[in-house]
């Protein structure tokens, strides 16, 4: 390759500052008219008062009674937690006491939340229990509260009691 074919297919090292400068001063002037055709804009068509008069919000009258409101739901939430009730008005569906939802859970054992089984007539077929001496329900498995006064002064034990095994 020769010096000369080389050098034709460079770029030129200088750049022609003057094209440079009527593109920047072009965008310029394009800009400044874009700012004034917008402000003519919204002074022609926005309406004159912009701002509006200061005024103070009321207060919410949501809760008159903060405590008594809160006292009411609490009371209905652990109604509707404790009680039997029917969910929907065409007595379809039945709301059972959370507590005794939890003993069907729990009696359904490794199936607890598997897929309910469907007797023919449609109805949900209760979890299949082995039978047992007594009608009490299964203790819940898992740790249990320790009995009042019982355990005061007493080290901890067990595999997160602190010391090294």
């Amino acid at each position: 390759m020769t010096e000369q074919s080389r050098s034709e297919r460079l770029e030129p090292g200088s750049v022609s500052t003057r094209w440079v400068s009527v593109a920047a001063g072009g965008f310029l002037a394009m800009l400044a008219a874009s700012i004034v055709l917008l402000g003519v804009f919204f002074y022609t068509v926005v309406p004159g008062n912009r701002i509006p008069a200061y005024r103070e919000f009321p207060r919410p009258r949501q809760e008159a009674h903060p405590e008594a409101e809160l006292n009411a739901l609490l009371a209905r939430q652990h109604k509707e937690l404790n009680s039997y009730r029917w969910i929907n008005p065409e007595h379809t569906l039945v709301g059972i006491p959370i507590e005794r939802a939890m003993e069907i859970i729990a009696s359904r054992g490794d199936k607890a939340y598997g897929p309910i089984e469907q007797q023919p007539n449609g109805a949900p077929q209760p979890p299949a229990q082995a039978p047992s001496a007594s009608s009490s329900p299964p203790p819940i498995a898992g740790p249990q509260p320790p009995a009042p006064g019982a355990g005061a002064g007493m080290a901890p034990s067990g595999p997160n009691a602190g010391g090294r095994p």
